[in-house]
């Protein structure tokens, strides 16, 4: 039916890396979400970078609501650290 319609998906290679990573396949997944790859990969591509896994995941993360996969941004409150340390004592005896 898609050759029949001259459509074509754009799977491109991040996209797959994307889906591959999350282990989720293209028809599990809702448009808006699939629209957030494409979003952060133009961007990317549009600063002169190339889009990078790790750094989608440190903006998106995946959410499942209902049947349906997406990406949600991630939480700008939680903390990227589990401890805070007072003094040098206390960062060597963690370390």
């Amino acid at each position: 039916m898609f050759d029949y319609c001259n459509y074509r998906l754009p799977l491109t290679k991040f996209l797959i890396d994307v889906l591959m990573f999350h282990q989720v396949h293209l028809s599990q997944m809702n448009p808006f979400g699939l629209a957030k790859v494409s979003h952060f990969e133009l961007s990317c591509r549009g600063l002169g970078l190339d889009p990078d896994l790790d750094v989608f995941r440190a903006f998106y993360r995946l959410n499942r609501t209902g049947d349906w996969y997406t990406f949600e941004v991630r939480n700008k409150n939680a903390p990227c650290f589990s401890w805070i340390t007072s003094s040098m004592k206390d960062w060597k005896g963690r370390f």
